[in-house]
């Protein structure tokens, strides 16, 4: 299975060891895309465990997953990572579906270690708007090649 955060690896050798094995993401680009695979696969204790201490303490499993039985993430790419600042930085566009809607959210998050673990600690939208309408016999947006109506839209 290919990850879906849409590095070209397999999932078992990307994002699966961060959600799944516990390991800890040392680069930001990294933990970003892990991030981005448990928001796709609804592994939002992970998506919590990453937030930096500060940010938790506004956020809950049940806030985290409000909403998204609504949202299918479909696409992720990333723009830049700066991982030589303080914080470090990425910058990347997030894709997802809503009622055959598709939307891009484009953020550039900041990334810094507390207690010996690089956690999420904030983000500025740069976008978020709507794309377009997505028709059945259009091309899957999650870049499968795929129409639609056999892809994402059965999911």
């Amino acid at each position: 299975m290919s990850c879906p955060c849409h590095s070209g690896q397999a999932f078992s050798s990307c994002c699966e060891p961060y959600l799944t094995n516990h390991q800890h993401a040392v680069v930001a680009e990294a933990l970003m895309r892990s991030r981005f695979s448990a928001y796709t696969l609804g592994e939002f204790q992970y998506v919590y465990d990453t937030y930096g201490e500060e940010e938790q303490k506004n956020l809950s499993l049940e806030l985290l997953k409000e909403g998204s039985d609504e949202q299918q993430w479909v696409n992720l790419v990333i723009h830049e990572a700066k991982e030589d600042v303080s914080p470090k930085q990425v910058t990347f566009s997030a894709f997802y579906l809503m009622a055959d809607d598709l939307y891009e959210l484009k953020e550039r998050s900041y990334f810094a270690t507390e207690y010996d673990k690089l956690k999420y600690i904030s983000g500025d939208i740069l976008v978020h708007d709507k794309i377009k309408r997505i028709k059945r016999n259009d091309t899957c947006p999650c870049q499968s090649g795929k129409k639609y109506k056999k892809c994402c839209q059965k999911a």
